[in-house]
């Protein structure tokens, strides 16, 4: 099927998936919406979403991509304007320069903390 239809596929532990791509977002259309309910009060809960493209007419239709949640949530609390964004994770650690010869564990951070450059 792969080969039939084009698709790369890569081992990813003791599966096998499709390789698609992840463009970094732009904008999110359902923006206006969610402000609107945030200004009302309401607690909103957003996820997933599905990659489209905005034509010249300005129709948006899907494309076959990953949607970067991290980058996705950035973009989501920059165009609301959010007071904070929290970005949990569930793992043992969390690595400074992970996935180099130089990855040190973090133990300890504060709200003071320097972004990387």
């Amino acid at each position: 099927m792969a080969n039939d239809r084009g698709w790369q596929i890569a081992q990813d532990g003791n599966h096998w998936r499709r390789v698609v791509p992840s463009p970094i977002p732009l904008s999110i259309p359902d923006t206006k919406v969610i402000a609107i309910l945030l200004k009302a009060g309401a607690l909103v809960i957003c996820g997933g979403g599905i990659p489209v493209i905005k034509h010249p007419d300005g129709s948006l239709s899907g494309i076959e991509a990953v949607v970067d949640k991290d980058r996705a949530s950035v973009l989501l609390a920059r165009q609301t304007k959010a007071d904070a964004l929290l970005l949990l994770i569930d793992v043992a650690t969390v690595y400074e320069d992970f996935g180099t010869d130089h990855q040190k564990p973090i133990h300890q951070i504060t709200a003071t903390a320097s972004p990387p450059p």
